[in-house]
Order: structure tokens, then C-alpha cells, then sequence
């Protein structure tokens, strides 16, 4: 009887080895079902999408490329002493209009009826470069200041043989000799004169004039 209860707990304690030898391997980890269910309590995992940001070197190649296309300025017109005024002041022109353009400065507040010359243009800076208007005929003369030239580039300190080769038929009336004023007149205006002072063999003064006015001879 002994004999057979040894027999049985022998054959128990190997069964229960065996069991044991046989049993599956942890895994680490959570173990989850088949099916792919997230137990709830384990955060889950979002895929992200990097957008690249724009290189400097790119913001600088749009940058230039505005800058590029940006439209050229306008180029600055230079004025001239002739055929019909200065810039947009214009022979003939009423005072209360010359004055409107902003183009003029009032340097002196003598006149009284009849010629004023009270103003100059702005242009003309520190110069004395008076305007001259005549009653109903508005603006009569203009005044050349250093660097405004005639179309022919005749200007303050032109030599009398450039007056003379640009107007040929420029005379001296006042004299002595070749010093002195003359009139001629003016290329695409028959209604003006150059009224040209020469002294020293030089231009000195010179005056965009209406033919007929009153202000001066």
C-alpha cells in the first residue's frame, strides 16, 4: 500500500515539472487583445507632419525679385529758359494763376499797380531772379539765374561767340562796342526776345521777354 501512494506522488511531481518546463515565456510589455483595442489608461501614440519653414535664402530671393520689379522713378525734368517760359510757368500767364502752381516764392512786397515783380521762382534758390507781370498781359519776363540755360544753352557766363553763333542775328544796341544789351529773337516763339547784357566779352544778364510790355525797355 506504501509502495503505491510513493508510486502516485512520484508520477504527480513529474506531471507538475513537466507543466512548468512548458509554460509560455513572459513578454514585456502591455498586453493587449487581438484587434488592436487600446486598453483604456495607455496614451496613444500621433503621428506629426514637420512643414519645413522657408529658408532666409529664399525670403531674400522674393525679396529681391520685388525690388526688382519695382517700376523705375521718374526721371527729374530740367528746366530751361525758353521758348514759351520756365517749366509749367508760362509767358502770358495771370499772376493769381502763376501763383496757384507753388512754383513761385514772394521775395519783396513793393509793387504797386501795374509791373510786379515781387516773386521769383523757387528754383531759382537764393538768386535774384524776379518775375515780371504787366497788368492784363500777366507774365511778361522771366530772368535767367546761374545754371538755367536757353534750349541753345546759352546761359549766365556764355561767351559772346556762343551768343553769336547760337543767335546770329544777336546785335549790341546799347554799346560801348560789344559790350552791352541787344535783343533777338527767340527760336519757336515769335512772340519773345532774349534781352542778352554782355560785359566783358561774357553774358551777365539776360531776361525771356514778351516783345511788346511795359516793366522795362
Amino acid at each position: 500500500m506504501r509502495r503505491t501512494v510513493a508510486v502516485l506522488a512520484a508520477v504527480v511531481g513529474l506531471a507538475l515539472v513537466t507543466g512548468c518546463e512548458s509554460s509560455p515565456e513572459p513578454v514585456a510589455g502591455t498586453a493587449a487583445p487581438v484587434g488592436g483595442v487600446t486598453p483604456a489608461g495607455t496614451p496613444s501614440v500621433t503621428e506629426t507632419t514637420t512643414t519645413p519653414q522657408s529658408s532666409p535664402t529664399a525670403t531674400t530671393a522674393e525679396a529681391t525679385t520685388k525690388e526688382t520689379t519695382r517700376p523705375p522713378s521718374k526721371p527729374s525734368v530740367r528746366l530751361l529758359l525758353g521758348p514759351d517760359g520756365v517749366g509749367e510757368l508760362k509767358l502770358g500767364m495771370s499772376r493769381s494763376r502763376a501763383v496757384k502752381t507753388g512754383l513761385l516764392d514772394q521775395v519783396r512786397d513793393e509793387s504797386g499797380a501795374g509791373c510786379n515783380s515781387d516773386y521769383q521762382p523757387k528754383s531759382a534758390g537764393p538768386a535774384d531772379a524776379p518775375v515780371f507781370f504787366d497788368g492784363e498781359q500777366g507774365l511778361v519776363s522771366f530772368t535767367a539765374y546761374p545754371g538755367l540755360a536757353t534750349p541753345q544753352e546759352i546761359k549766365l557766363g556764355s561767351s559772346l561767340a556762343a551768343v553769336k553763333k547760337a543767335y546770329r542775328d544777336w546785335d549790341v544796341l546799347t554799346g560801348p562796342g560789344e559790350d552791352g544789351r541787344g535783343h533777338v529773337a527767340v527760336p519757336g516763339n515769335q512772340d519773345a526776345v532774349y534781352n542778352i547784357t554782355i560785359q566783358d566779352d561774357q553774358v551777365v544778364h539776360m531776361n525771356l521777354q514778351l516783345k511788346t510790355q511795359n516793366c522795362y525797355e
